[in-house]
């Protein structure tokens, strides 16, 4: 059987976005996967080439444009070769002309059910299992106590900063650590929001975004600071006997972010539900670029004698475009973890609304707290969401009457550390929400509930900066002249995505009205 696998969700101690509005099959460790696929697909007599009329697939970045590590030199192609990889399918350029973009093209025409490439598990990828057995582990977490404590992308990470120092074994890795983003690369096209400054970070203007990426961030820091840095220190006293990293640089906060963040936006995870899960790093595959589920032309999976196996779900003419799916995840966690948004809106897409706008008393105190904004600076009276106004109505939720009120909701997202209630929730559980809360004398989808349901949409759609008109205008603007830095551009793009959400949310409720 071949396991089909998808990238890891990042997750260090918590991570809501995993399950925020996707509802994808969540792994021990929140990984993600989908059901096995049988490995005669692969072994399958080639069928004669049907040629189909091909749509235009949209794609994601991934991290292919700002990395020329491919076209114009052959190292990793060659390196690959030498350790047993089949990229001889596979070719890696420009695939879009007008943006610069890079990715993967099919070399050949290939049937459905053919290779398109293969990359060996033991002498072409990373992953937990070689870092857990590599001095790295011996000296930040030698005891399985301490191992569990971090996360497998953490160590992962670990195993990458011991590499950077190691110059002879670097040096056997050198063409696949030479292939992974910089931090440049990360600017020039985004990177993944926990790079991303406060100031960058608030400009999506969504509180549920911003409250989520700065828990990871707080997060990371602690397992640096906690776990990481002490260990390191340790190792690298030379007044300690036997110290595992004496001689070596202690890397700097920055460093380990980096690489964590190289980590999660890159790598693949395996297992099935509710058993173990990994964190590969499969060079060659990170080159691709991503398509919604619905869009991509390929599928993969590990086979059973431990190669990553990347073969044609449709058929794939020369030159056309390879592309791979991160999963079926909303462009919210595309943004949050990858640094892209898709263009166009997703299944997985949908609108979010705050459920403590059902309690007039929370509401009412959140409202004092941003006493100090002049709220007739902002369109619609609302002033956006910033890292402080959301951890201070976060705390006015835990306390408050909605956990409890809401306790028996059933399809409600619920915190992972504590099991209650999340203040943050789909549109379809906020009309939910206000049915369970609704007077007995309410009827059922009648004028009351309505009007509540309106006013949870509308104040999403009002709590911005700028007008949806003013956002439509800059991102044109930009279009025609490009002048915005690429995470400004992607918060402009999100803010944009999310009003369309919240419209069409009400555009739905106001049809139901009328009939």
């Amino acid at each position: 059987m071949l396991q089909v696998l998808l990238p890891v969700l990042f997750t260090l101690t918590v991570l809501d976005l995993s399950v925020a509005f996707t509802q994808p099959i969540i792994l021990k460790h929140h990984a993600t996967t989908t059901k096995s696929i049988p490995f005669t697909l692969l072994e399958a007599k080639q069928q004669k080439k049907k040629k189909t009329k091909k749509t235009k697939v949209i794609s994601g970045l991934g991290f292919a444009k700002g990395s020329p590590k491919w076209m114009g030199c052959e190292s990793l192609r060659t390196w690959l070769s030498e350790r047993g990889a089949d990229v001889n399918n596979i070719s890696v350029g420009v695939v879009d002309s007008a943006t610069g973009l890079r990715g993967v093209t099919a070399a050949r025409d290939l049937n459905e059910g053919d290779v398109v490439f293969s990359i060996p598990r033991e002498t072409c990828i990373f992953d937990e299992g070689r870092a857990d057995q590599s001095p790295i582990a011996a000296a930040i977490y030698p005891s399985a106590q301490e191992r569990d404590a971090l996360p497998a992308c953490v160590r992962v990470a670990l195993y990458l900063l011991w590499l950077e120092r190691m110059p002879l074994e670097k040096a056997q890795w050198e063409p696949l650590l030479a292939a992974l983003p910089t931090p440049q690369d990360f600017e020039l096209d985004g990177g993944p929001m926990e790079l991303w400054s406060e100031t960058e970070i608030e400009q999506v203007e969504c509180g549920q975004l911003i409250s989520e990426v700065k828990s990871r961030a707080v997060d990371l820091r602690d397992h640096y600071e906690k776990r990481v840095l002490p260990r390191w220190l340790q190792e690298t006293d030379i007044n300690v006997d036997g110290a595992l990293l004496s001689g070596m640089d202690v890397p700097s906060f920055d460093e380990f972010r980096h690489l964590v963040c190289v980590v999660t936006s890159r790598a693949y995870g395996e297992g099935e539900a509710g058993g173990g899960t990994s964190s590969m790093l499969v060079p060659g595959v990170d080159l691709c670029n991503h398509a919604d589920m619905t869009q991509q032309n390929t599928k993969h999976a590990l086979a059973p004698w431990g190669d990553f196996v990347v073969y044609a779900a449709e058929s794939i003419g020369a030159g056309e475009e390879v592309f791979m799916t991160y999963g079926p995840f909303p462009n919210r966690l595309l943004l949050a973890q990858f640094g892209f948004l898709l263009p166009s809106q997703l299944l997985s897409d949908t609108a979010l609304v705050r459920l403590d706008g059902l309690f007039p008393s929370l509401e009412d105190a959140d409202d004092d707290n941003d006493s100090d904004a002049n709220d007739d600076e902002y369109p619609g009276g609302y002033q956006p969401a910033t890292v402080q106004s959301e951890a201070a109505a976060e705390a006015l939720w835990v306390a408050g009457p909605g956990p409890t009120a809401l306790s028996r909701l059933r399809e409600a997202r619920r915190k992972t550390s504590t099991g209650r209630i999340a203040r943050w929730q789909t549109a379809s559980v906020g009309l939910a929400a206000i049915e369970a809360l609704a007077d007995p004398s309410w009827e059922s989808g009648g004028q009351e509930m309505t009007h509540q349901f309106r006013e949870l949409l509308e104040r999403e759609l009002t709590a911005h900066s700028k007008s949806a008109e003013e956002d439509d205008m800059e991102l044109a603007g930009h279009r025609q002249l490009p002048s915005l830095p690429p995470r400004e551009e992607l918060a402009l793009r999100f803010r944009i995505q999310s009003r369309l959400l919240l419209m069409k949310e009400l555009e739905a409720l106001n049809v139901g009205v009328k009939q």
